[in-house]
């Protein structure tokens, strides 16, 4: 995506900082977002842009508030019946619904873990209403051959060590109800370990945390619930 001049006090702000500029540079190589979406979000963001305010949260903002500049990219190449995995932190799980109303806090999950299965649906999707998910086999083909769960991790981008308890779950792609997509810089936002895809590209790929590697084949897909989950917790 070219940058247009109008946001060039934005971009100004952005290259101060290390972040600002990895983040400018996805953008400028970003090639798979339909150039509505794009011209829709560089003119909001250079209408709404404040000289010396956050130019990384006004990004956030000005995604949050366009909703539809999430989710734009072309459909991934993944088959109905390929498996999805994701990581996420284990804290985050009695936010749902089943285990909110089983009054089942963090702490009685972690001394016992068993306590899971109350959860028979699954809630997926961050804030803008965006799920991100790895192609299973990749990720469990590690795992049958011996690599540590940090590595797992790392090369997801959540974390370079095993430094929380932290849960994966596993679903067919069919679960979605839509087709999955190849991820864009606009779903990243101000994630600036995101790199784009070239275009035409069959998915996204995840991007380690600790900067070394390859990663995982991964898409984006709309906000669901997966019934029956398959989810494995890892609890230090």
């Amino acid at each position: 995506m070219l940058i247009p001049k109008k946001a060039e006090k934005w971009r100004e702000a952005m290259e101060k900082t290390k972040e600002g500029e990895t983040i400018l540079k996805n953008i400028e190589s970003e090639e798979n977002v339909p150039s509505a979406a794009a011209d829709k979000f560089f003119q909001e963001l250079s209408k709404t842009y404040t000289v010396g305010s956050d130019p990384l949260e006004h990004m956030e903002n000005v995604l949050s508030w366009l909703g539809d500049t999430a989710l734009v990219g072309p459909e991934a190449d993944i088959g109905s019946m390929e498996l999805l995995i994701r990581f996420s932190r284990m804290a985050r799980l009695p936010d749902q619904p089943l285990l909110k109303k089983a009054g089942i806090s963090f702490g009685r999950l972690l001394k016992n873990p068993k306590l899971i299965s109350v959860l028979t649906e699954l809630h997926l999707g961050n804030r803008r209403g965006i799920v991100w998910a790895a192609i299973e086999s990749f990720v469990s083909s590690d795992i049958g051959n011996g690599m540590p769960t940090e590595k797992v991790l790392d090369k997801v981008g959540l974390s370079e060590k095993f430094v929380e308890p932290s849960y994966q779950v596993v679903y067919n792609a069919s679960d979605v109800g839509k087709p999955c997509l190849v991820p864009t810089v606009l779903d990243a936002g101000s994630d600036e370990r995101f790199r784009p895809p070239i275009k035409d590209a069959p998915y996204g790929m995840t991007s380690p945390r600790s900067g070394g590697g390859a990663g995982y084949p991964e898409c984006v897909h709309e906000k669901c619930i997966i019934d029956q989950p398959g989810i494995t917790l890892y609890v230090t």
